[in-house]
């Protein structure tokens, strides 16, 4: 019987959501493709929840959407089992669980929010009782929230932090001991990155300042730019180079000529975080709206 005082379950905010699932449940893939966005989670032994979405947009429409989510339905049909529609699913839900042969259960769920959210889940099971699928689907589907108001929350693995709803996340690396997220605004870029365990990076350099100035000069996404360590512990000064007095491409088109790159030490979680705003007035950096959590 479960440990009372053990979560069960932890909150994954992603993209304006956010549900629960199991708290062995892990961000392990985020992909997008043609309007269309993806996640995978995975815990020690297998992949466990996929979920795809798309927000309604001008240029789709609602039998576009219908045929996409009919298809992927088709694709878990045709893998055999019995087949139980799931009774009373919360508002807004429709759901089908499938038994199979071998003992594998797969619950497919949809979901429609009043925002335009479309949303389709996979849940997989390896030889799990009939209860378990439900259980994990029925919690699921009564946490989720869309975000539609104020800064929306990310929250996944051991990272948490909110910025304004019109950043749009354009990239993610999930590495050992390192994680990366670049995000767009109005042209401009932000770049985050979580590192850890902090405490084994502070032992092995003698200058986290320049430590962190040349992750940045090495990163392929950031050109022309060339960082060394500030006046102040924990802040990174930069110059361009001779050769893109001007900017590079990359700055010329997005109007963005100024970069401002700090890092901090996060104790309580061990990590260090560097962030890097691309930007070109000094009122991004409060529109943004980066706060960590």
């Amino acid at each position: 019987m479960p440990n009372a005082d053990v979560p069960q379950y932890h909150r994954f905010a992603w993209d304006g959501f956010s549900f629960e699932v199991p708290v062995d449940w892990e961000l392990s893939h985020h992909q997008t493709h043609s309007g269309f966005a993806q996640i995978e989670m995975e815990d020690d032994v297998a992949r466990r929840l996929e979920m795809e979405w798309t927000r309604m947009q001008a240029s789709m429409t609602s039998d576009k959407i219908n045929r996409r989510y009919e298809k992927l339905a088709g694709e878990v049909r045709v893998l055999g089992g019995e087949a139980s529609p799931v009774t009373e699913p919360p508002p807004g839900w429709s759901a089908c669980l499938y038994s199979m042969p071998d003992g594998r259960r797969l619950l497919t769920a949809f979901f429609q929010a009043s925002a335009g959210l479309h949303c389709l889940f996979k849940f997989h099971f390896e030889r799990a009782s009939y209860r378990e699928p439900l259980r994990v689907f029925r919690r699921l589907a009564e946490t989720f929230k869309v975000m539609l108001h104020g800064p929306v929350i990310w929250e996944f693995l051991d990272v948490a932090f909110q910025l304004n709803p019109e950043c749009r996340m354009t990239g993610i690396s999930l590495q050992a001991g390192s994680k990366l997220m670049e995000f767009d605004w109005r042209w401009r870029r932000l770049f985050l990155w979580v590192f850890s365990p902090a405490d084994v990076i502070l032992r092995q350099t003698k200058s986290p300042d320049e430590w962190c100035a040349k992750i940045l000069n090495k990163y392929k996404d950031i050109r022309g730019a060339v960082f060394r360590p500030g006046p102040r512990p924990g802040e990174l000064v930069w110059r361009r180079e001779w050769r893109y007095i001007f900017g590079r491409f990359e700055d010329l088109y997005r109007r963005c000529n100024r970069y401002r790159a700090v890092w901090q030490v996060v104790e309580q979680k061990n990590q260090m975080l560097l962030t890097v705003y691309h930007y070109r007035t000094e009122s991004d950096l409060s529109t943004i709206g980066l706060q960590w959590l």
